[in-house]
């Protein structure tokens, strides 16, 4: 008698270990008698910025504290200027996390005399087409900054530029602005997508709670909001910003702003 499995190779009668990329996709072998085990992929969806009119915005924004935390999933190519990812504004950037030309991520916070107390540079560039998360934290009453991209800590403490993290008085207003994809004028537009973001006036420090080692971002609790420790100011996974979960409500869309592609990969 013709044993089926050699008419058809996907007919299994043992175990089988689907791939990541075929347990996304559907992608998995028959088995009779067995299991297919395998883990999926949590890729969301990113939001594209045309680079020149388009952006999120929330004003009339209250801002306390010394404590800064931004987190995005970003991609893009070389920028004709310095491009925004995101702006916290109190009067002076409490938080702003930028890519240069040279593809180099700036992470920024300056003090209530808008005197800049820390910035930090990537030693690696990003404006490579992929997509990168960066998590920037920031503590003015000690005076301690991390800055991780893809699960690596990359501060270039040689750059000219930088300027070491230091103790201080972030700028506090009832009136601040939080920008996604161009700084507080508005101007600096990004030329890519960006998605997974969010921001919190606390100092976190476990990247490891929001991406993988190579930077692929994790699910996170929107319930309890476990890796966050409380509910941000401005949170969506997807970077659909008008559809913001945070306690700071609904940020505006301006200009053109459509879903990429970014999400769409395993």
């Amino acid at each position: 008698m013709t044993n089926l499995s050699s008419l058809n190779p996907y007919y299994r009668t043992d175990n089988a270990t689907a791939s990541a990329a075929d347990v996304a996709t559907g992608k998995t072998a028959y088995v009779n008698g067995g299991k297919v085990t395998g883990t999926g992929v949590y890729s969301p969806a990113m939001m594209e910025f045309d680079g020149s009119t388009g952006y999120y915005n929330k004003g009339t924004l209250t801002t306390t504290g010394n404590k800064v935390t931004a987190i995005a999933s970003f991609e893009c190519g070389t920028q004709a200027a310095t491009a925004y990812v995101m702006y916290l504004t109190a009067t002076y950037q409490r938080c702003a996390v930028l890519i240069d030309t040279a593809g180099k991520i700036f992470c920024v916070s300056a003090n209530s005399a808008n005197t800049v107390i820390c910035r930090l540079i990537t030693a690696n560039s990003y404006d490579d087409g992929l997509r990168h998360t960066v998590m920037y934290s920031f503590d003015a009453d000690t005076g301690v900054a991390i800055l991780i991209v893809d699960g690596i800590s990359d501060i270039d403490t040689g750059s000219g530029s930088y300027v070491a993290p230091t103790t201080g008085t972030l700028s506090t207003s009832a009136s601040g602005s939080y920008n996604v994809g161009a700084s507080n004028v508005p101007a600096n537009y990004l030329n890519g997508q960006i998605g997974f973001c969010g921001h919190r006036e606390a100092y976190l420090t476990n990247w490891s709670d929001f991406m993988e080692a190579d930077g692929s971002p994790k699910a996170l609790d929107e319930s309890t909001w476990t890796e966050w420790g409380a509910q941000p100011l401005f949170w969506n996974e997807h970077g659909d910003m008008v559809n913001n979960l945070g306690s700071a409500g609904a940020m505006t869309k301006n200009g053109t702003i459509n879903v990429g592609k970014g999400g769409n990969y395993v």
